[in-house]
C-alpha cells in the first residue's frame, strides 16, 4: 500500500515533469464540446443498435418466408396452408 509520504514524493515528480513540459495549468473543459460529443455518441449508438436489430431480424424473416413458400416448415402436425 502506498503511504501519504511516498504519494507526495511521486506527485511532486509528476508535477515537475509537467512543469518542464509547460503544462502547469489544467485547461477548463469546453462544456459545449462535451455536450456535442455526448449527443453524437448517443446518435451513433442508436443507429448501430437499430441497424443490428434490422439486419438480424431480416435474416429470420427471410428464412421464415422462404420456408413457408416452399412448404419446408418442420412441424408436420399442423397444416399451415389451411
Amino acid at each position: 500500500m502506498i503511504t501519504d509520504q511516498s504519494f507526495q514524493k511521486e506527485e511532486a515528480k509528476i508535477q515537475e515533469i509537467f512543469a518542464q513540459a509547460g503544462w502547469m495549468e489544467t485547461p477548463l473543459p469546453n462544456e459545449a464540446r462535451i455536450d456535442l460529443i455526448e449527443e453524437r455518441a448517443l446518435g451513433e449508438r442508436v443507429l448501430k443498435e437499430s441497424a443490428h436489430f434490422i439486419f438480424t431480424s431480416f435474416g429470420a424473416v427471410l428464412t421464415s418466408f422462404t420456408s413457408a413458400t416452399f412448404g419446408q416448415i418442420n412441424d408436420s402436425k399442423e397444416d399451415y396452408k389451411v
